[in-house]
């Protein structure tokens, strides 16, 4: 009788080893699946600014400036960021105070654009917003980046830069989600302002582009008949 009981132990003691083996086993995998599964979440995350995002989430770049000394009659300006990281949304970039600004479209890691209107200027005395722009975090974003920006040029009503143009607070924000608001006011492209200028000008026949062709002709038959009267005056020195 006890022969029998010893062998139900050693049996109860296999299986409770080999049960203990299966949940080790088990518990290491789901342990491992979880250390995946966070590793692949925290390749995903994007730090833009301090400000965590992950791929395919879109957040608005905001840059403001108050305490303007005066009135800007023109002002040239950059905003830059990683083309591998972030996408911007071009049709919502909006410059709220610059109503006339250009930007070229075709620059790729930055958004660069100016105005100019010496009649009423833009008044940045009591802030504004400068731009906002929408961006996309990319897919294979790096763990971190920065959008930032550089003001290259600010001119004063009288087209002078004095020390009260400079000295203006500037305020950069990053904000979740599109937050450029309903009214946009995009900056127009090069090619769109070149197309409104010539529209302006337009005779309604040949237009602007005839007349401006007719002033390149002048202006090369010019250039041509001064380099004729050039040689003609220095075969006639040889001779």
């Amino acid at each position: 009788m006890s022969g029998i009981m010893e062998e139900m132990i050693l049996k109860s003691v296999a299986s409770s080893k080999g049960f203990f083996s299966l949940l080790l086993a088990v518990t290491t995998l789901a342990l491992g699946c979880t250390l995946a599964i966070s590793a692949t979440a925290e390749e995903n995350v994007c730090v833009v600014n301090d400000a965590q995002f992950k791929v395919g989430d879109t957040l608005t770049y905001t840059l403001k400036i108050s305490e303007a000394g005066e009135k800007f009659s023109g002002i040239d300006i950059s905003v830059y960021y990683d083309p591998e990281c972030l996408e911007p949304d071009r049709e919502r970039i909006s410059v709220p105070v610059f109503k006339n600004a250009i930007f070229n479209s075709e620059l790729n890691g930055e958004i660069r654009f100016n105005a100019i209107d010496v009649s009423s200027g833009f008044d940045l005395t009591k802030g504004g917003t400068v731009i906002s722009a929408p961006f996309k975090v990319k897919e294979g974003a790096k763990d971190s980046t920065d959008i930032t920006f550089s003001v290259r040029e600010v001119y004063g009503m009288d087209l002078e830069v004095s020390s009260s143009l400079t000295d203006y607070k500037t305020e950069v924000s990053i904000s979740r989600g599109d937050s450029a608001g309903e009214e946009i006011v995009p900056p127009k492209d090069m090619d769109d302002a070149e197309k409104d200028i010539l529209s302006q000008y337009d005779d309604g026949e040949s237009g602007i582009k005839l007349q401006f062709w007719i002033i390149v002709g002048i202006s090369a038959l010019i250039v041509a008949a001064g380099v004729v009267l050039l040689l003609v005056i220095r075969k006639r020195n040889k001779d």
